[in-house]
């Protein structure tokens, strides 16, 4: 896999400096991006010349996703807009570092304090908070690792588990920073 990661990563690159507009459709886990994927991209470079990204829980939803980022992306006369540059840093910590990397933690947190991960009932606040400070800095890093960009220009990141469960997270950045 990481072979295959190595070669995507390097067309990804090849494609960006040839002035196309590229998202990646990350369909290897369902549920989570590819850690090999985002560590090649973070390697490399390559993701500087990112537009989209997606690695939703359903094949699906990750290529609809990667789709409408590359239309909004054309339309935007070939330029990454400050709107499409917050949704990429959305789907990257959203995609990957919650779903691939954090959630498995956060369950093993909330099992420790007794709560279920499906409905967090009175531990919903301690778990949002968890969340919360894990995934801050981890949103920032991977969009910064994989586009070469500050996550600065995005805006306030803003976090919360709206159905106080951890099958999901809500990952938005005001775009103050603009």
């Amino acid at each position: 896999l990481a072979r295959q990661s190595e070669s995507l990563v390097e067309r990804v690159g090849f494609a960006a400096e040839a002035g196309r507009v590229v998202a990646l459709a990350d369909v290897a886990y369902a549920n989570g991006g590819d850690p090999e994927l985002i560590g090649a991209l973070e390697r490399t470079g390559a993701g500087r010349g990112l537009r989209g990204y997606a690695g939703w829980n359903t094949a699906s939803n990750t290529l609809g996703t990667a789709i409408a980022q590359l239309c909004l992306e054309v339309m935007a006369a070939r330029g990454a807009t400050p709107a499409s540059r917050r949704f990429l840093a959305c789907r990257l910590a959203d995609d990957y570092a919650y779903q691939t990397c954090l959630r498995p933690r956060a369950v093993e947190q909330a099992s420790a304090l007794g709560a279920d991960q499906f409905a967090l009932g009175e531990q919903a606040p301690l778990m949002e908070e968890y969340v919360r400070r894990e995934l801050t800095p981890q949103a920032g890093a991977r969009y910064a690792g994989v586009t070469g960009r500050s996550p600065q220009e995005l805006g306030e990141l803003k976090i919360s588990l709206p159905w106080s469960r951890l099958f999901e997270v809500e990952v938005r950045f005001d775009g103050s920073g603009e």
